[in-house]
């Protein structure tokens, strides 16, 4: 069973086993995180994001011991599976969580996720349906750009928390408001909620 966990980049040491496309994904992903690429072979902008490549096929599970002893996140995407379940193992005698590329026995997984402002929301289906997670990720990114409105209409309506919050939790199942972030149209969208909020509570 997985559970999710934020992680700050800044403090994370890693260790990437692997050169190629998949790795040059993950890594970017981890930008702020001090990492350390190791393969035979590189993708010429892993070099733009790593902390330091070191050009080397690895066999030895005493140089993987090396190579990972100072990390405490591993990242395992060569192209070789033998290699994989080598270093694979030597992260489990050695205590470390690690990541292996569409491996649903991986201690840590990548999910998709979305960042907005202050909002970070993520969606796995634990490697069972990688596709559905990116079709919950596409739905729910409508619904994060209204972080701005949101704000804006709670600074303008009343500060009695109990009637805001109805008023919200209604508004947030108003398809005529979505519609309006939908089409992009923050102004129509602020307009709407502030009549609603006029009509129905201002009064109340």
């Amino acid at each position: 069973m997985y559970i999710p966990v934020m992680l700050e980049t800044k403090k994370l040491r890693i260790t990437l086993f692997g050169g190629g496309s998949v790795a040059l994904r993950k890594l970017r992903a981890l930008e702020g995180a001090h990492v350390t690429v190791v393969s035979q072979k590189i993708n010429d902008e892993i070099r733009r994001y790593a902390k330091e490549v070191i050009i080397k096929k690895v066999e030895d599970e005493d140089e993987i011991k090396e190579y990972i002893k100072g990390s405490n996140f591993i990242i395992i995407a060569t192209d070789d599976k033998i290699i994989n379940t080598r270093i694979k193992n030597v992260c489990e005698n050695m205590g470390k969580i690690y990541n292996i590329v569409d491996d649903r026995e991986s201690v840590a997984i990548f999910p998709s996720y979305i960042r907005e402002n202050d909002i970070i929301i993520s969606f796995s289906t634990s490697g069972r349906s990688p596709a559905l997670a990116k079709f919950l990720k596409e739905l729910t990114e409508n619904f994060m750009h209204s972080l701005d409105v949101i704000e804006r209409i709670r600074e303008n309506i009343e500060h009695d928390e109990k009637k805001r919050s109805k008023f919200f939790s209604e508004l947030f199942r108003d398809c005529n408001f979505w519609i309006y972030m939908e089409k992009g149209d923050k102004e129509k969208a602020f307009s709407y909620a502030m009549e609603k909020w006029v009509n129905d509570y201002d009064n109340n």
